[in-house]
């Protein structure tokens, strides 16, 4: 395989990440989600650290927003690294700034943190 069709099928599995990501709240349901996540990943807004349980658990307790919608703005691969920058609108009124970090494990492409912004509420 080339290196350009090894980045493709990279950034295909990235994406297909992202989704799932999105769908959790789409559904009203973190089952879809977690797998998209290391099991040791974490969060931030910047004012604390907090392990993804949390953000499964607040999935789990809201309703669904069927109308979420989502854009990736960024992704960029190197190597078994990449970020990516995702815009998040109708996760209730609100609209999200998202930048995610993956590594590639063991057991695949993972995401191992997500930083979060409010952007307007």
């Amino acid at each position: 395989m080339k290196k350009t069709e090894k980045i493709i099928c990279d950034r295909d599995i990235i994406l297909g990440l992202i989704a799932d990501y999105v769908e959790g709240p789409r559904l009203g349901s973190s089952k879809g989600m977690r797998s998209s996540f290391a099991t040791d990943a974490v969060m931030t807004s910047g004012n604390d650290i907090s392990k993804m349980e949390g953000m499964f658990s607040f999935v789990d307790d809201s309703q669904a927003y069927p109308d979420i919608t989502y854009a990736v703005r960024l992704l960029y691969v190197s190597g078994s690294i990449a970020n990516a920058v995702v815009d998040v609108n109708g996760w209730g009124k609100d609209i999200y700034e998202d930048i995610f970090t993956f590594a590639k494990t063991r057991d695949g492409w993972k995401i191992v943190s997500k930083t979060y912004r409010l952007v307007r509420d």
